[in-house]
């Protein structure tokens, strides 16, 4: 959603995009950024056949792919993946890898991946522009597990129940908000202007009892606006440069690398006008419904009186990602790409 702009909201429910309607090239972001010359490079610190990325990349327009057998050698991942055993795992990494603290519970924490980006940074070919997308791994589920690597440092005090899974999340979302500090405190020493744009990407599987005691009901008598709520991830667009300042209230993630290139003062396609176009009509187009301007809360296949609006989007993306054979390049390339 956040490359392409394609809401999934049309799509049927549960499906995975990557693996079971990505099957020729994709106009993206990354096609967008390589038309003015970035470099393109995908980088996730984990298995790197995972959701079928390494036959997707290629297809969204990356020229190269960094996964977790880029940087460990293979025996011990194989050695892992047979025992599962944690302690062993990071005793291996820090036996051939010593001088490098990559682990956080069992992945590679967002500290270690945030020096791999600065290093990539620091070795990229300089006659490009440079462009990074980075899907950190640290705070993946589950969080049932202690672990001795792991130091927990957030517990929730206001309640009467305890929620161990909440209070590790929560503790690692400390961590990882730490290690933003780092990287964006390293880019603003850069001389070459850089913008950031992080965002989460779904909600934590934790205790459904934590969630019902923070909306004092059960999930299953949730309104759509509590829905909606459930959804809800932070974004934020940095700079170590001046750009305008603005806290926007709602916005899907269909829209979001719109607006990435908007303050980035880069000129998308005739798609990534009509997103920004529509985003001021409807912020917020999902799979559990859509918020309009007014702030009207719309479930899923309910009629509404944004239905026009709705349906055409519909058809531009069913356009875009299905109907490639007819797609209309005009629309979801650069104009310099003709």
């Amino acid at each position: 959603e956040f490359l392409s702009g394609d809401s999934i909201s049309f799509l049927p429910t549960g499906c995975n995009v990557y693996q079971s309607y990505v099957k020729d090239s994709i106009p993206s972001l990354v096609s967008t950024l390589g038309s003015l010359g970035y470099s393109k490079t995908a980088f996730h610190p984990y298995y790197g056949d995972g959701w079928n990325r390494r036959n997707v990349y290629p297809l969204l327009g990356f020229d190269n792919y960094i996964s977790i057998e880029d940087f460990v050698d293979q025996d011990i991942l194989d050695t892992y993946k047979q025992n599962n055993d944690v302690t062993q795992y990071e005793t291996l990494l820090k036996e051939r890898y010593p001088d490098r603290d990559m682990l956080l519970r069992r992945f590679v924490s967002d500290s270690y991946d945030y020096s791999m980006v600065e290093n990539m940074f620091e070795n990229r070919d300089t006659s490009k522009p440079f462009f990074l997308f980075n899907v950190t791994m640290q705070n993946h589920g589950g969080y049932a597990m202690s672990y001795t690597n792991f130091a927990q440092e957030i517990y929730v005090t206001n309640m009467s129940t305890v929620y161990p899974k909440a209070n590790r999340y929560l503790s690692l979302v400390k961590r990882s908000d730490d290690a933003f500090r780092e990287l964006t405190e390293y880019f603003s020493q850069v001389t070459e202007p850089t913008i950031i744009c992080m965002f989460g990407d779904h909600l934590p599987s934790i205790e459904d009892e934590f969630y019902e005691k923070l909306f004092g009901t059960s999930l299953d008598n949730l309104t759509t606006e509590q829905q909606q709520l459930r959804y809800m991830t932070p974004f934020v667009i940095w700079a170590n440069y001046d750009i305008p300042e603005a806290q926007v209230d709602k916005l899907s993630v269909n829209y979001l690398s719109s607006l990435l290139l908007a303050q980035a003062g880069i000129q998308g396609t005739p798609y990534n006008d009509y997103l920004m176009k529509l985003s001021k009509t409807l912020p917020v187009i999902n799979t559990v419904g859509i918020i309009d301007k007014e702030g009207q809360y719309f479930r899923k296949g309910d009629p509404t009186v944004h239905d026009r609006e709705v349906l055409e989007y519909q058809q531009i993306l069913y356009n875009n990602m299905l109907d490639t054979a007819r797609r209309r390049n005009d629309l979801f390339y650069p104009a310099s790409d003709f």
